[in-house]
């Protein structure tokens, strides 16, 4: 408890000397916090949320809410509207309180970073912040592998797990950082700050390699092909051919083992990962067709499988139970219904269209700004990584992926400020 009390306070004075700067070092907290679970121990379990409490505390104080963008907080207050209404409808009531306060604070995550982040100098800022954390969180997955201190470590399997305490979860938040690095590394000019972000590069694909996360493998690909696609540039082929060959002359045995299960779709030594997680999605679309429209409440999936395997049919004991459904979007549309599930993909849909819009604004304006790669082209692709990720995992309510929700509907701001200055 004593760490959280020092963020608020820390998070609530730091708020007074530079309010982007505070807001930057939130993100680097909520990045690492797992790393910060795993040496200080469940005393830290809070610090982001009493972080965010503390900024939340000072944007009330220095009235930054007259800034709120209009849209996110409509289509926000719209979904929580909506959510509610599958709660108190839902299987459990009692239960979904929980997870649906949880998503509740995520909205409001991103409600915040679009209040505070309003131009394009603190974006960029915001982007060196979440590199910083997410190359803090690479080089303690490289201490990790030499030090043999693996959070899941078999005869057959080594993974570290460093910014979430889970393979799969920080090989998600690793691949976000890619199209990030690339950015900064050909904004830059001098030779040593590209040496310095081509080696954030290489330490968060070497990371990425050691989560051994199959999911984490599929992501970076789908990353590193909408890079190429955005711009098809020979020094992006290059620095993307550079990767490559580092993950094939790299990556050890036994981490190509476990990404050719992708192809047969059987686990390696007796797993049940594959077979788990199949039966998940399809008893998951059956839930979903018996409750379209209301769902059956937030946090109630786990619940709902374990029903389903007794009055169904299927030979789906309690052993088989899952809490998650390790599919973001077809969670979210079980718990929640068909219009929620809508307007949470609208959500993503306007953030990442923002984005490039931007991108396509300001090189109208300015035909060299941000080449090879745009500002706004390296948030859509990285928050669209987060978004690729959610198909594998239940994520949607993960605070960096509604962090860069709010950093989209800054760049939303940026737009529509930009086009009341060409009128005036």
């Amino acid at each position: 408890m004593i760490y959280a009390l020092v963020s608020f306070f820390m998070f609530l004075i730091s708020f007074i000397f530079s309010i982007p700067h505070s807001v930057g070092c939130w993100l680097v907290l909520m990045l690492i916090h797992g790393i910060l679970y795993n040496i200080l121990g469940s005393s830290t379990q809070h610090v982001p949320f009493f972080a965010g409490i503390g900024v939340l505390f000072s944007i009330i104080f220095f009235r930054k809410f007259s800034d709120v963008n209009l849209l996110l907080f409509a289509l926000l207050l719209s979904l929580i509207f909506l959510m509610s209404v599958s709660v108190f409808f839902g299987i459990n009531p009692e239960n979904s309180i929980l997870s649906f306060v949880t998503y509740c604070k995520s909205f409001l995550l991103a409600i915040v970073v679009s209040i505070i982040i309003r131009s394009q100098k603190n974006i960029e800022l915001m982007l060196n912040y979440c590199l910083y954390g997410l190359f803090i969180g690479s080089l303690f997955a490289l201490y990790q592998h030499f030090m043999g201190n693996y959070a899941i470590d078999s005869v057959y399997i080594q993974r570290v797990a460093t910014l979430r305490g889970d393979p799969n979860d920080t090989a998600m938040l690793l691949v976000s950082g890619l199209s990030l690095t690339i950015y900064a590394l050909f904004k830059r000019n001098k030779i040593l700050t590209k040496l310095f972000y081509f080696f954030i590069l290489l330490s968060l694909v070497a990371s990425i390699v050691l989560t051994h996360s199959r999911g984490g493998f599929i992501a970076m690909i789908f990353v590193s092909i909408l890079i190429f696609i955005k711009k098809p540039d020979i020094k992006i082929a290059f620095c993307l051919l550079s990767l490559l060959f580092l993950v094939l002359f790299a990556a050890p045995q036994n981490y190509w083992n476990r990404m050719q299960t992708l192809v047969s779709g059987k686990d390696l030594h007796q797993g049940h990962s594959l077979s788990s997680r199949s039966q998940l999605q399809f008893v998951g679309l059956a839930l979903f067709m018996d409750n379209p429209i209301l769902g059956v409440g937030a946090g109630n999936f786990g619940e709902s499988f374990a029903r389903y395997g007794t009055d169904s049919s299927l030979n789906i004991g309690s052993k088989h139970a899952a809490s998650v459904a390790h599919n973001m979007y077809l969670e979210f549309f079980v718990e929640n219904g068909l219009f929620s599930g809508l307007l949470f993909l609208g959500i993503f849909f306007f953030a990442i269209m923002s984005m490039l819009k931007y991108d396509r604004i300001a090189l109208f304006c300015n035909s060299k700004l941000d080449k090879p790669f745009g500002l706004g082209s390296a948030y859509a692709i990285a928050l669209s990584g987060l978004l690729f990720s959610g198909l594998f995992l239940s994520q949607g309510k993960n605070s960096v992926l509604w962090f860069m929700v709010g950093i989209g509907f800054s760049f939303s701001s940026l737009i529509k400020q930009h086009s009341l200055e060409s009128k005036n």
